[in-house]
């Protein structure tokens, strides 16, 4: 396929029927398309549906793409296919679907789905004509819901198989999305007038922000519906029987006994030092790169955060730790940063040989789901604490908290100290707080978690594109990519890249409509509000290296993966261009 992209203007030549049947077939031979498929259909099916592709392509290499319908109907027999002549059409990939019902079914947006997870990936196509029947607007919705930018709809009849069909033009382009002046519409229904030499401008491109919950939340939205009148109509709107359910349910995921929801995850730390004893002349050990609340719920009840130095994992370094130990020690908060886990293991094996007890209290605010040797977070140390803050891997539609605990006097301890220390109606045995999850948000909650090996499986697509394309783009000179190891399993809450001349570069894709966030510019132990601590600069180098180059660049589960290639043609734009 040739093409040629000159600035802001694309030259489009014809199709040769040698590059259809060589990017049907590279589609069609691809392992991961393969395993993708395989988890989702019969072996049975698959060979079926593979032997009459290539039936099809060795008679009529004409069309480029086709999606069988699997989904809505898997006889093979009604799947219809059919020459498409591709030498006048503007689009790069055909998709037909002849099956009317499949539009009615969800099997648009699956469809389109899988081509833009593999049949895009590393080429450089710049449009994709779909065809549907005539009115149906089917197709048309399930390629903005899969963030392709509408280039133009025209009711250009066309014969296929015998019936009269619409054809939509939706542009997909190599690196961002761009959409076709609108005074070229009209010429969308008249193909005779475009030929090799048609430039078409190119002058938008689609603002990825950094996260985005709305597709997300409009996609569950009838059950988030059912969920909150369930509240409403049982009237108990705290400690109700939404919460105490969500509370088992996330602590069998963690594979812990007990689960006690509170209003936030900086309150879920505050109250594991509360239960932990925690107090004046203690020393508690965490990390210096983290959010604020990690060390201020330290001061709250009277200890002295210990700052520990971070390794290139963005999490604490547990080589230092020995020599921060001291008889003060009571407890250490570990934070598995970014969605990714401390080395858990290696870290319990320490604890266990101190002299006295420490509690641990695992910060996994940013980390549900992830793993250690195959235990998920929260469930190594004496206290898992969640955060369920709208941007976290199951976020809520408010603020929320959960710890996760295996011991049963630790759970009827937190009982009490999340409702001002009661243990019986007005009789406070221990001076607790006020923090509980609110009913609406527990059920909202259940209704999310059943999603999360969903939004897990989308997050790590997103995250394994980024590698991809910064690996393609050879940019290791200037960017340093996130650290995964394979025994700890990454649920990428963040994906945080290194970055040389970090605040231009950030600027620069502001300017680009890009989203990006710096978690964090101030590593804790140099904030002024624990500067009566004496800590000086150069104390924690690596913490302090890190503050100035880390750069959280857009993910969440809904992110198309086209936007990914975006992103780092931005980035290399600039470090190519504008550095």
């Amino acid at each position: 396929m040739t093409k040629e992209y000159r600035g802001s203007r694309v030259l489009i030549r014809p199709i040769e029927k040698s590059d259809v049947t060589e990017a049907y077939v590279s589609w069609l031979n691809d392992p991961e398309v393969n395993q993708y498929l395989e988890t989702r259909y019969s072996e049975q099916t698959l060979e079926t549906v593979n032997e009459f592709v290539r039936s099809k392509i060795e008679s009529d290499a004409e069309f480029l793409f086709a999606i069988i319908d699997l989904e809505a109907n898997s006889h093979v027999g009604n799947i219809k296919l059919g020459p498409v002549d591709l030498r006048h059409s503007r689009a790069d990939i055909s998709l037909f679907i002849g099956n009317k019902s499949a539009w009615g079914k969800g099997f648009a947006t699956e469809a389109i789905a899988l081509i833009t997870k593999f049949a895009f990936e590393g080429r450089e196509l710049a449009k994709v004509n779909a065809g549907c029947y005539v009115d149906n607007k089917g197709s048309e919705k399930a390629f903005l819901k899969c963030g392709f930018e509408q280039e133009g709809y025209f009711k250009k009849q066309c014969n296929f198989n015998g019936k009269r069909m619409d054809s939509i033009m939706l542009g997909l382009p190599r690196s961002a999305y761009h959409k076709v002046v609108q005074k070229h519409e009209k010429d969308w229904g008249k193909m005779e007038n475009i030929n090799s030499n048609t430039e078409i401008s190119l002058p938008s491109i689609k603002p990825v922000p950094l996260f985005s919950n709305k597709e997300q939340t409009q996609g569950i939205k009838q059950e988030l519906m059912r969920a909150i009148e369930g509240v409403i109509n049982s009237g108990v709107f705290i400690l109700g029987e939404e919460g105490k359910a969500f509370e088992r349910e996330l602590a069998k995921y963690c594979n812990m006994l007990y689960g006690i929801g509170c209003a936030s995850g900086s309150d879920a730390l505050l109250l594991s030092l509360m239960a932990a004893g925690v107090g004046p002349g203690d020393e508690v050990i965490l990390p210096s790169l983290t959010f604020f609340s990690t060390a201020s719920c330290v001061q709250r009840v009277g200890a002295t955060p210990v700052f520990v130095d971070v390794d290139p994992t963005y999490n604490l370094s547990l080589d230092q730790l020995e020599s921060l130990f001291s008889p003060k020690t009571k407890a250490i908060i570990p934070v598995h940063l970014f969605g990714y886990m401390v080395d858990t293991s290696h870290l319990m094996r320490w604890v266990n040989q101190l002299p006295q007890k420490v509690y641990v209290i695992e910060d996994c605010a940013q980390s549900l789901g992830a793993e250690c040797n195959g235990k998920k977070a929260g469930s190594f140390g004496d206290f898992g604490c969640f955060s369920f803050y709208p941007t976290k891997n199951l976020g809520g539609l408010g603020d929320g908290g959960l710890i996760v605990v295996k011991d049963e006097n630790l759970h009827e301890l937190l009982l009490a100290l999340r409702m001002h220390g009661e243990t019986k109606k007005y009789y406070h045995t221990y001076m607790g707080i006020n923090s509980r999850l609110d009913e609406i948000q527990a059920a909202c909650l259940r209704v999310k978690l059943k999603q999360m090996s969903d939004y897990e499986r989308k997050r790590e697509a997103i995250a394994t594109c980024y590698n991809k394309k910064f690996e393609a783009a050879g940019l290791s000179k200037f960017i340093t990519l996130p650290i995964s190891y394979g025994e700890r399993k990454h649920v990428w809450n963040q994906y945080t890249i290194r970055a040389k001349d970090r605040d231009n570069l950030r600027a620069f894709m502001t300017e680009k409509k890009i989203g990006t966030s710096i978690y964090y510019p101030i590593p804790l132990h140099l904030q002024k509000s624990f500067a009566y601590l004496g800590y000086k600069r150069d104390d924690l180098p690596n913490s302090e290296l890190l503050a100035r180059e880390v750069l959280s660049l857009p993910i969440y589960p809904e992110m198309p993966l086209l936007a990914v290639g975006h992103v780092v043609d931005i980035i290399k734009d600039y470090y190519e261009h504008g550095a």
